[in-house]
């Protein structure tokens, strides 16, 4: 599975299914939040390796992996605003608001959560119930994330690691990890319980990505993940609770580890193509976890 043809995939199933009106804004806004200035393409990396794990690489299956693509654009276009996190730049590039102003950022975030629902539902090759599970797991995590934002937000109950990261991290991170990877398993018309896993699985990932940026935030080591360092200065992190960057890597390695017993745990399908693209997350961060790297401090 090399990844960046997968990547190649999910662009062109992206560009099919955005809005194509040139003569709108919001339209060039969801463009630029998912295709012109992208990511990585994590979760719908994860989707595709599901459902590639049951057999399924057809046009379908890229649809709905990028699904999970829109929802994390529309997210992040959401957390740019000055109301949010106040962030110009995204992946080294202005902000939507900045670029587009910060009307068309809204719009054009609800504009995708609107394309991903219609992508789900109007897709000839899934049964009514695999849509009806697919509409079930980006409901849970839009609703998720948008209340891991106003935790973030307001700072209100992270008093201990567990509230950090098994309470925002999980809200704003793990929960769309998770939905790709389920998502991809419906497609792939895994069983109930292979579903439930291989939600379990892209939780504890995510999570253990989220812990990985904050090493990364906090890191003296040069690089550039897309996103500024020092974003997380005064808010309550993984790090601003344990104090000790061993026992944050510890952390980060022991979900990693928890995230692929879960996936032990699938019962049937080649699991192959999601320990690839995990193994492919985990590695963006180990240069931020090397013992010898040194912490800034941004409390």
């Amino acid at each position: 599975m090399n990844l960046d043809t997968e990547r190649g995939r999910i662009i062109e199933a992206i560009k099919k299914i955005l809005p194509d009106d040139k003569s709108s804004k919001v339209a060039k806004a969801t463009q630029y939040m998912t295709v012109e200035n992208p990511g990585s393409f994590w979760r719908p990396l994860l989707c595709v390796a599901a459902g590639r794990a049951y057999g399924v690489s057809s046009d379908v299956l890229y649809k709905i992996a990028a699904i999970s693509e829109l929802a994390q654009g529309s997210s992040l276009g959401l957390d740019d605003l000055p109301c949010m996190d106040n962030a110009d730049l995204r992946r080294g590039q202005p902000s939507t608001h900045k670029r587009f102003g910060e009307n068309c950022a809204i719009l054009g975030s609800f504009a995708l959560v609107s394309r991903s629902i219609l992508t789900a539902t109007n897709n000839k090759g899934l049964e009514d119930e695999q849509v009806r599970e697919i509409l079930h797991e980006l409901g849970y995590a839009l609703e998720a994330m948008v209340f891991g934002q106003e935790r973030d937000l307001s700072q209100r109950n992270l008093n201990d690691l567990a509230s950090i990261v098994y309470g925002l991290y999980a809200q704003k991170t793990g929960v769309l990890f998770g939905a790709a990877v389920a998502m991809g398993g419906v497609v792939g018309e895994a069983d109930e319980e292979d579903i439930r896993r291989l939600r379990s699985f892209g939780h504890y990932l995510g999570i253990a990505y989220q812990i990985g940026d904050d090493l990364y935030d906090a890191s003296s080591v040069n690089g550039n993940l897309g996103k500024p360092k020092g974003k997380d200065a005064g808010k309550k992190t993984a790090l601003t609770i344990l104090m000790n960057k061993s026992k944050v890597i510890a952390l980060k390695r022991e979900t990693d580890k928890r995230a692929f017993r879960e996936l032990n745990l699938v019962r049937r399908g080649d699991m192959r193509y999601l320990e690839h693209v995990a193994r492919a997350i985990g590695n963006i961060h180990e240069p931020y976890m090397q013992s010898n790297s040194s912490l800034v401090s941004r409390r």
